[in-house]
């Protein structure tokens, strides 16, 4: 699998709850690349999104999220993301990402892939406008690319 490829298929999913591994059991088709993120939540959503699954699952350590509209703000030499209505939620330490994410997202809002663990968020890939940017590192070094 790539980053933006959409798939026409049937999966079969995996026991437990939430449900989050499957298997491809048949392949439909293909159809045209999007580099589009599916419609975000905000923090808000997301929080009551984690807490459900919490409450049927206590042993569930992060959750996948799509996250926005959002700026991006640094304060103490922490990154937060700070959706529309103000909500704020703080980047993992792990994300060496933060002076990139000013950058992309400038004067404008993004939405951001990632898991949620309860505490902090750990963004994966980035939408900022038409543009899709995966978040990785070699090594210890933060790599930031604009997936085409």
């Amino acid at each position: 699998y790539s980053v933006g490829q959409v798939l026409d298929a049937e999966l079969v999913f995996f026991d437990g709850a939430p449900q989050l591994r499957a298997l491809e059991k048949e392949r439909h088709g293909s159809l045209p690349r999007s580099l589009l993120l599916p419609h975000p939540d905000t923090v808000t959503s997301m929080l009551s999104k984690f807490a459900e699954t919490l409450a049927a699952n206590p042993y569930t350590e992060r959750l996948p999220f799509v996250l926005g509209p959002a700026h991006v703000h640094v304060q103490a030499e922490q990154v937060w993301l700070v959706d529309a209505a103000g909500s704020t939620i703080r980047l993992a330490d792990s994300c060496r990402h933060g002076w990139e994410l000013l950058a992309i997202s400038a004067d404008t809002s993004l939405s951001t892939f990632g898991e949620w663990n309860g505490q902090t968020f750990d963004p994966y890939c980035v939408q900022s406008g038409d543009a899709l940017f995966m978040l990785t590192r070699v090594a210890d070094l933060p790599v930031l690319s604009q997936v085409a």
